[in-house]
């Protein structure tokens, strides 16, 4: 659960900050600030790059993230992530 809630935000965010469609940059990485109207806790460092072959990853604080994406029109969708275990 605590592992796919970044990205199912950073979903909700791109998908509700936007008036027009996201362009999504492939192979640009993009560093999470706010989720919805809230800045991240102690301004964590939260990232996700989306690589042109249909896989995205990031680093979540302490640990590295990766799951597979899908880009349909304007709807962005996860499969379900993996993440390294450091004890940080």
């Amino acid at each position: 659960m605590h592992r796919t809630l970044p990205l199912a935000l950073f979903a909700a965010m791109l998908a509700g900050c936007a008036s027009d469609a996201p362009q999504l940059e492939t192979e640009h990485s993009y560093r999470v600030e706010w989720i919805g109207e809230r800045p991240l806790i102690d301004r964590s460092h939260l990232t996700i790059t989306f690589a042109a072959d249909g896989r995205a990853h990031g680093n979540a604080g302490c640990n590295h993230w990766f799951a597979g994406y899908t880009l349909k029109g304007q709807a962005l969708s996860f499969d379900p992530a993996g993440s390294t275990r450091k004890l940080c």
